[in-house]
């Protein structure tokens, strides 16, 4: 059979030596090993670059309809896809109004199918007072419902109590959708910022103890346990945490959890060297803590790796009061691949990397078609270059407002090429503007 495309000349790391041929019939894998000898429509040169499953972004803030201006879903999703993202999850709040029910669900989809330029799906949100809205909004296709646990910083999607979370949580149950939470406990919150009389970068750690973590996980997984549903805790950045979500785990509660590379990539004195770019809740740890929390990735206490990029526009991010500014990283573009090359540096095998970064993504949410490089399965493909060096620059970023905490960094794998059920999205440093991704669903 004729394929539309051939990805020719690359490495895949299943196999150990050798060259592969990826090849690709509407938009699905056709041949996946050894040389392909038929015809194609279209060659892309692999140039021996390393084939791997694209990253599959569970956690992003994309904020259109209602806050174009932070970012929106043409920049952002060009930005992910520079950065070797084929499929995102845009969560419901940071966007005017928030998703709370189908019809706000419906009103972001109809953005996005105009707009992004990568696979995509939504999750619905869970505030006091709209469990009911979960069945519709299941109905209409969230990839998931999420809820607060502390104050999200928005007026428009207050947190979720205990009594919320346990009617979020059966309703999730039966329809059948991952309950997602944001995982600190607004009493010890209160308490620790308190105690503190500062406002600098020091300050704003101390008043987000890992402590608040750890009470939040602890009385989320009771919830979960008592309502049934598939819990997800986002953005762990506390490894006492991790230890409850694998003792619940063993004890039946359907839980997985992801960190971020903010969280691997950056310690907590990075505050101090990129400014308010850094701040983000939880905050970032200590030096022991994230040595800590890459051992329990190592040891597989983790299941995913999210972004969570929440941008927005710079005068929001400016000046020194660190409780002031608005509360978020801003570094899709290179998230990823800063975790790629951290977890090969530590010792992480590409099979894990593999798994944290599309994987278990696709597992978890039930994307069947995203299962990697499986004949029969979407083609989306990162084409990673190992060797050359680069230097993260700002005035490179392709988001909306040019800001990120890992300005500086340097990068050792660099994205050659990003493909999306087949189509070349991005390649050489471009964006091609013609390709626009479609909305997955749970099944």
């Amino acid at each position: 059979m004729k394929a539309d495309l051939v990805i020719a000349g690359v490495r895949v790391p299943s196999r150990r030596s050798g060259l592969v041929d990826l090849a690709v019939k509407d938009g699905r894998w056709m041949s996946v090993q050894g040389r392909f000898l038929g015809d194609a429509d279209a060659v892309l040169e692999g140039a021996r670059a390393w084939a791997v499953p694209g990253f599959i972004d569970a956690h992003v803030h994309l904020n259109e309809p209602g806050r174009t201006h932070w970012e929106g879903w043409d920049t952002g999703t060009a930005a992910l896809a520079a950065g070797g993202v084929t499929t995102c999850f845009d969560m419901p709040l940071n966007s005017f109004p928030p998703v709370l029910s189908a019809v706000e669900l419906e009103r972001k989809r109809a953005v996005a199918r105009r707009k992004a330029r990568i696979d995509f799906g939504l999750w619905g949100g869970l505030v006091p007072g709209n469990a009911g809205e979960i069945r519709g909004m299941a109905r209409a296709g969230a990839i998931g419902i999420k809820a607060f646990l502390c104050p999200s910083g928005l007026e428009d999607f207050p947190a979720s109590d205990r009594k919320t979370l346990l009617a979020g949580g059966k309703a999730c149950a039966r329809e059948g959708l991952v309950l997602a939470v944001h995982a600190e406990d607004p009493a010890v919150l209160a308490e620790a910022a308190g105690a503190v009389s500062e406002r600098d970068w020091r300050a704003y750690g101390a008043s987000r103890p890992e402590r608040a973590e750890v009470e939040a996980v602890r009385w989320a997984l009771e919830v979960a346990a008592e309502s049934g549903c598939a819990l997800h805790v986002v953005h762990v950045s506390a490894p006492e945490a991790l230890g409850l979500i694998s003792s619940a785990r063993k004890k039946g509660v359907d839980v997985t959890c992801e960190t971020c590379p903010h969280y691997l990539v950056l310690e907590d004195e990075a505050m101090a060297r990129c400014g308010v770019r850094a701040k983000c809740a939880p905050p970032l740890r200590s030096r022991a803590t994230v040595s800590r929390l890459w051992k329990a990735v190592r040891a597989g206490a983790v299941d995913t790796i999210g972004s969570d990029h929440s941008p927005c526009p710079s005068a929001m991010k400016e000046g020194r009061d660190y409780f002031g500014v608005w509360g978020g990283i801003a570094g899709c573009q290179h998230a990823m691949v800063l975790f790629w090359q951290e977890a090969e540096r530590r010792g992480i095998g590409a099979g894990r990397r593999m798994e944290l970064t599309s994987g278990a993504v696709a597992r978890r949410f039930g994307l069947a078609g995203k299962m990697g490089l499986r004949l029969g399965g979407d083609a989306d493909v990162v084409l990673l270059r190992e060797g050359e060096q680069e230097v993260i620059a700002e005035e490179a970023l392709l988001t909306r407002h040019h800001l990120t905490p890992y300005a500086g960094l340097t990068l050792n794998w660099q994205v050659a090429a990003t493909v999306v059920r087949g189509s070349v999205v991005y390649r050489d440093g471009a964006v091609v503007e013609k390709v626009r991704g479609c909305e997955v669903v749970r099944g």
